[in-house]
């Protein structure tokens, strides 16, 4: 069936559906004779006019009016007029997701509706006719999508989801950015928001059963079966890791097996953004932590290949009907993860054939860097088990995931029934039954934090050798060390108080040595590095007893390069690319404003660097008196490439630019969602011209002006032969100025007199000062 591309999201969906799924927008006949055909168009192909249709109203709204004066360049966007429906000039085709981001921040998450009672109700655009099931993560309905007339699966998320805005907006961001796979072993997730203030996702029904209900009615799953189920996971999942995106809620109730034998992935965009806390919360401990890779449990975060460890537990379980990590708690679980070693499958079951042992015991592997590092890799290995044609070779296993002999495996075990018996015999910690449950809860809590030896006298039976022994963790903060000390004696306890002095003391010895490194970073006038050192301490809340102090220290860095070098200083982070992956920015510090006249001719003109000087707005070769703050317009890219290198800066890449102008809120304006004209300087306040860059109003999270409108600004991303430019100018639309618009693009000997730029600088550090 043909494909078709909404020109407003660029989602793909079946031409006939005749509205897009993901935001509402209708296909009228022009969108029809004219559709893309997915796999057509180019990642930054965007057009001056941005449509943005829904229902019957459409409204054209052409992001900036900029004419290329370069000679013999056909290519370039001719100077258009303005046109724009009155009184609509902020319409957004995620104007739902817009207004729950607001609901959610404000703290608004209560719901007048049980999540087991909404049978008849309307949720988005579907309506809720028959409850599928529940679990931790909410109540999954058969809904009818209204618009469409076609039977849907919609998962309503718990009421408190909403207590969290930052979770809550990651949420929407990794939902869309799952709705773009596109894989016969992927549930579709079609749509996202919030509705009755309850989070929603509608996604693709199967009809079928999942893993975990053929594994309690079957017990075991014969091994050929299984391996063909793991096979199309697999795909699956690859499909997904291609695409930068993680699931790290792998585990048979979300395998689904459809009629017809399709194995088909679930909740995609849901278990990444939700914390393992929250499953263990709503469900005890037969949730997530089950499937957890040790790199999670100890802190080190998830990539892909933590996928494929939950992946290895759920072939293990399939295969043999039992999990390969035991415990009854918490602790014990995380415990099991981190250092137990799983029986081999054949010792559990002589049956399974030694190539599916071979295999799970790689997945299984603690060091993700001795599992499989890919999906392609493992159905390679699976689909030569199938084909039956030679052995499948496994390769060599790392010490923990070895094909041990029995002696060494029962070696192990003993070692754990020791150590376990010489833990009850501790009678200081009673209140927390044994120092195994204190030292996994600290291990989940702190996953800095090192295990005791299992030889040698690290277990001692007295409370000053556990004192000694969380005295000498290195690498853990003393907040951390506090928090075990409490746990382990009591907070009236005479050892915590001989603890607290000792923290404190050490506290104040390294507050010390970081103001003298900040004395000397400020001394060789390296502010950016003092104050991004300052950053780093201040949100690790490191000096738990200076942190008032750490706070003040960070603001007067900040403000001294705003005084001295009219820059501000951006943080690190992730902002998301138009194809949903995520990329990393920052630190970096950014001019306050617009480059300006007067900096410009004084670089760039004044030293007879330039040859061309009838820049709009200048004669006789310089700008006009009084004007000294405008902001430089008509410059190309290489100028402002130039003008950047003479001052040691370089211009901003897109998402650095975008990154600064949103900040982590994602807003589409600097100042929030919504268009703000006493603001702005665009051309719905009726101005003809820029402002002085130190008159405007318009300031980011980050304190920086001018990102929306006045002047455009080039960027160094580069995409073909064109470079992006962001901003829109003061001929633009309330729509033409949101940073959330995607970029326009310009030759570099484009001159304009709407585009101007502005630059930043780099920020590093050695790996021994963060």
């Amino acid at each position: 069936m043909p494909a078709f591309k909404c020109k407003v999201c660029h989602f793909t969906y079946d031409k006939e559906l005749k509205v897009c799924p993901k935001c509402h927008t209708l296909v009228n006949g022009n969108d029809e004779k004219n559709a893309q055909e997915e796999g057509g168009g180019e990642e930054f192909e965007y057009s001056m006019a941005e449509t943005i249709a829904h229902d019957e109203n459409v409204q054209t709204d052409r992001l900036a009016v900029i004419e290329d004066s370069t000679p013999g360049d056909s290519s370039q966007p001719k100077e258009e007029e303005t046109s724009q429906k009155k009184g609509d000039s902020t319409k957004d085709p995620y104007q739902n997701d817009t207004k729950a981001l607001e609901e959610a921040i404000s703290g608004d998450s209560s719901s007048p509706l049980s999540l087991s009672d909404l049978e008849g109700k309307k949720i988005g655009p579907c309506r809720l006719e028959k409850k599928l099931g529940a679990g931790a993560m909410g109540v999954v309905y058969l809904g009818r999508h209204i618009g469409l007339d076609k039977m849907m699966a919609v998962k309503i998320l718990p009421p408190n989801f909403g207590n969290d805005p930052h979770r809550v907006k990651l949420f929407i961001q990794e939902a869309r950015s799952a709705a773009k796979l596109e894989h016969p072993n992927l549930i579709r997730v079609y749509d996202v928001g919030k509705s009755e203030n309850l989070y929603y996702i509608v996604m693709e029904l199967v009809e079928g059963t999942d893993l975990k209900e053929l594994i309690k009615e079957k017990k075991k799953i014969p091994p050929r079966h299984a391996a063909k189920i793991i096979l199309e996971a697999a795909k699956g999942l690859g499909e997904a890791h291609k695409n930068h995106i993680i699931h790290r809620d792998i585990k048979p109730d979300n395998i689904m097996l459809a009629k017809g034998g399709v194995v088909k992935i679930s909740d995609f965009g849901l278990a990444k953004t939700v914390e393992p806390g929250i499953a263990i919360q709503e469900e005890g401990l037969m949730g997530t932590p089950l499937y957890m890779a040790p790199e999670i449990v100890d802190g080190r975060g998830a990539d892909h290949r933590s996928d494929l460890y939950a992946l290895g537990v759920t072939l293990y379980y399939a295969l043999s009907g039992e999990l390969p990590i035991k415990g009854k708690t918490l602790p014990q679980i995380f415990m099991s993860h981190m250092r137990q070693i799983p029986r081999p499958l054949r010792e559990v079951d002589a049956s399974i054939p030694e190539e599916l042992d071979k295999i799970a015991r790689r997945l299984l592997e603690k060091n993700p860097d001795n599992r499989y590092q890919t999906c392609e890799d493992l159905a390679k290995d699976i689909s030569t088990f199938l084909e039956g044609k030679t052995k499948v070779k496994v390769s060599v296993p790392s010490e923990e995931g070895r094909d041990l002999t029995r002696e060494r495996i029962q070696k192990e075990r003993a070692k754990e029934k020791a150590r376990a018996q010489m833990l009850k015999t501790i009678g200081y910690l009673s209140p927390l039954a044994t120092l195994l449950v204190l030292v996994g809860l600290a291990f989940f809590t702190f996953p800095s934090l090192k295990l005791p030896s299992l030889e040698g006298k690290s277990l001692a039976s007295t409370p000053q050798d556990l004192l000694e022994w969380i005295h000498k963790q290195k690498g853990t903060s003393w907040k951390e060390k506090l928090s075990l000390a409490k746990a382990a004696f009591g907070q009236d306890s005479e050892e915590f108080q001989q603890f607290t002095k000792m923290a404190l003391k050490a506290e104040e010895k390294d507050w010390k040595s970081f103001l003298s490194l900040i004395e000397k970073k400020k001394k060789k006038e390296k502010y950016g590095e003092a104050v991004y050192l300052a950053y780093l301490k201040k949100e690790k809340k490191a000096f738990p007893h200076f942190q008032q102090e750490l706070e003040n220290l960070y603001t007067m860095l900040e403000s001294k390069i705003r005084q001295i070098w009219k820059m501000a200083f951006i943080p690190p982070g992730q902002i998301q690319k138009e194809d949903g992956t995520m990329v990393k920015v920052g630190p970096f510090l950014m001019d306050l404003y617009e480059t300006t006249q007067l900096s410009f001719y004084k670089k760039m003109v004044q030293n007879r660097s330039m040859v061309y000087r009838n820049y709009p707005g200048w004669k006789k070769g310089k700008f006009q008196e009084g004007e000294e703050d405008m902001p430089i317009r008509g410059v190309t890219y290489y100028e402002a490439v130039e003008y950047a290198n003479k001052v040691g800066k370089r211009l901003p890449s897109l998402y650095e630019w975008r990154w600064a102008a949103q900040g982590r809120e994602g807003y589409s304006y600097p100042w929030g969602d919504a268009y703000q004209p006493e603001i702005a300087n665009n051309i719905d306040m009726g101005k003809n011209g820029p402002l002085p860059v130190t008159l405007l109003k318009d300031s980011t999270p980050f304190g920086i002006l001018g990102m929306a409108g006045n002047v455009a600004e080039w960027t160094s991303t580069k995409v073909e032969s064109k470079y992006a430019v962001m901003g829109g100018s003061f001929r633009s639309s309330a729509f033409g100025i949101r940073i959330s618009n995607p970029p326009l693009l310009f030759s570099p000997n484009t001159r304009s007199p709407y585009i101007g730029f502005r630059c930043i600088r780099r920020i590093s550090l050695s790996d021994s000062h963060k």
